[in-house]
């Protein structure tokens, strides 16, 4: 039998659910992470975004509870900031308002 047709598993969802911390993430997992954050982003795109009294709002991580869109990114950006340092990776976060200062 050629080797693009054998049996293929089936993906075990509990195998990555329970994934130890020495290992890096699967792709399930990360894109689970910035779940919240794709879905403003496509928000953003369409040109209308959730709003409760005149402030954006997005849905939080886990609780699936309304969070306002400002401080949420602000802290996002400050682990990121804090992420870039502590592990000494190349991204560049010059551009980011909030980093700068400005």
């Amino acid at each position: 039998m050629p080797i693009s047709q054998r049996f293929r598993h089936r993906h075990n969802r509990r195998k990555t659910s329970i994934a130890p911390m020495h290992l890096p993430p699967h792709p399930v997992q990360a894109w689970r992470t910035f779940e919240p954050l794709y879905g403003l982003l496509q928000q953003l795109q369409t040109g209308s975004i959730d709003a409760v009294q005149g402030k954006p709002v997005m849905r939080a991580w886990e609780s699936n509870e309304l969070v306002e869109v400002a401080p949420t990114l602000d802290g996002w950006i400050c682990c990121w900031k804090r992420i870039v340092v502590g592990e000494k990776l190349a991204i560049d976060l010059s551009r980011c308002w909030r980093c700068t200062g400005i």
